[in-house]
């Protein structure tokens, strides 16, 4: 189980975002080979890749997630893939439900850092990562921290709610 701890994002007014000053190339679009060098290199305990575009991850602390590469070869785009999918599942039993409708419905008010659903017996969170007007693959690597962070308040809100 993660035992991670996020607080809320700082504001900033229009106009206030710094300019950038990092030296790490832009990317319009990421591929498979760079998104699963990205993937190994945040060392985690394993990295499958299960399909042209998908990898499953299972951090050192037992979260598993998806990474799937979406919006691949659009015409008119960079060649390559336009967003990543981040996904992680929990199933839960019948009665769970009406336990977890007010965790869903509190990460998802008080935490915008991904969504929260719940989808037949089973309880969701998805980060969705583009690049549209260009990141660099630590923003990426950031991304998948803070899915972690994510994850680990979900997981924390779940089993107090299921007193576990």
């Amino acid at each position: 189980m993660l035992a991670m701890i996020a607080g809320p994002a700082l504001a900033q007014s229009a106009g206030s975002i710094p300019a950038r000053t990092g030296t790490a190339p832009i990317q319009r679009s990421i591929n498979v080979g760079e998104v699963e060098r990205l993937l190994r290199a945040q060392g985690y305990a394993a990295v499958d890749k299960v399909s042209e575009t998908e990898f499953i991850v299972l951090t050192e602390n037992e979260l598993k997630f998806s990474v799937a590469l979406t919006a691949c070869d659009v015409q008119g785009q960079p060649p390559g893939c336009l967003g990543l999918s981040i996904l992680a599942s929990w199933s839960m039993e019948p009665g769970d439900r009406a336990k977890l409708v007010p965790v869903v419905e509190t990460i998802n008010s008080q935490y915008r850092i991904a969504k929260v659903m719940m989808i037949g017996e089973a309880v969701l969170l998805e980060r969705y990562v583009i690049t549209d007007g260009g990141v660099t693959l630590d923003h990426i690597a950031e991304e998948l921290g803070q899915f972690e962070i994510s994850a680990g308040l979900l997981i924390d809100a779940m089993v107090k709610a299921l007193g576990l």
